[in-house]
């Protein structure tokens, strides 16, 4: 994915205590005029951009355009006012020549994740600004911080024994999230398909058993601007157990797993599912107590 940056780059914040200045922007930066390895801030704030390779122009709406091509770049020096918190004017210029290009592409990024904008799938920019010690994202797809949170989770298993230490069993999940790094209103994660269990002991009234299963799995967030769901695959479920036999029909005990999946289309609010071109693993692990149920036959 190639990248046409602005016309002009403009950047207008403010924090607590502290506004931007009446007489204009904290920083601008234009193209216009040949950068010799540096981009003059012409707001006056001192604010210069340096290249880190020789640039390369393109036409734009009223003059020129820097072009980039995923490893160039303009790298500004820290400074009190532009890092900001909480408000904050960003404007410019852009064109992205192949929207559909893998992976996502960052064109401002300010280091301690105080606020970034970036280009996703199909072209669709995103936007996160840090608000009084969290960080909210909006547009250009889903960020990993996104979906990290604590939660419970409700698991249901139907299966039978094919033998006393072999066992087959459909799984569903639900988990309603308590705490994310995101302002949704409402977000569950689920997950269902098949899991076979060995049970190291299923005559003993102790009887540890290690479980792996696979299956698809939803992500479903709520919010102001409506409901997006993503959808995968759960790649693999592993559980490791204890079942502590109450009689012969009841057993309850301490279970922990993990969970590896790979999301792969999402449907924001309003638009159609498309493939995500940011794919990576999602790690989920679990700890609670579980209890099993022999509604039908014998576990032996």
């Amino acid at each position: 994915m190639r990248l046409f940056l602005a016309l002009a780059l403009i950047l207008a914040a403010a924090t607590a205590g502290r506004t931007a200045p009446a007489d204009g922007p904290v920083a601008v930066w234009t193209f216009n005029e040949p950068l010799r390895g540096l981009a003059r801030d012409v707001s006056g704030g001192g604010h210069t951009a340096v290249t880190s390779t020789p640039p390369q122009y393109a036409p734009a709406p009223g003059g020129q355009a820097l072009l980039f091509d995923g490893q160039s770049g303009l790298t500004v020096k820290n400074a009190p006012d532009i890092s900001v918190t909480n408000a904050l004017t960003l404007d410019l210029w852009l064109w992205v020549d192949d929207p559909d290009a893998p992976g996502t592409q960052y064109v401002v990024d300010k280091s301690g994740e105080r606020y970034h904008l970036w280009i996703g799938q199909g072209g669709v920019p995103g936007f996160g600004l840090k608000c009084e010690g969290s960080r909210g994202d909006i547009g250009g797809g889903m960020d990993a911080d996104d979906v990290i949170g604590s939660a419970g989770q409700f698991d249901l298993e139907i299966g039978s024994r094919l033998t006393p230490h072999l066992s087959l069993a459909f799984y569903s999940n639900i988990q309603p999230f308590a705490r994310v790094n995101t302002d949704a209103r409402t977000l569950y994660t689920g997950s269902a398909g098949a899991v076979a269990a060995l049970h190291l002991r299923p005559s003993s009234a102790v009887d540890p058993w290690i479980s792996l299963g696979s299956g698809v799995r939803g992500l479903l967030i709520e919010n102001d601007d409506g409901t997006s769901i993503t959808v995968g695959a759960e790649l693999a479920r592993v559980q490791l157990g204890t079942d502590f036999r109450l009689n012969e029909d009841v057993a309850i005990g301490p279970v922990i797993g993990a969970s590896a999946s790979l999301y792969g289309a999402a449907k924001p609010p309003m638009q159609e599912f498309a493939e995500l071109s940011d794919k990576g693993i999602n790690w989920t692990f679990t700890a609670g107590v579980a209890g099993r149920f022999n509604a039908f036959g014998t576990r032996r």
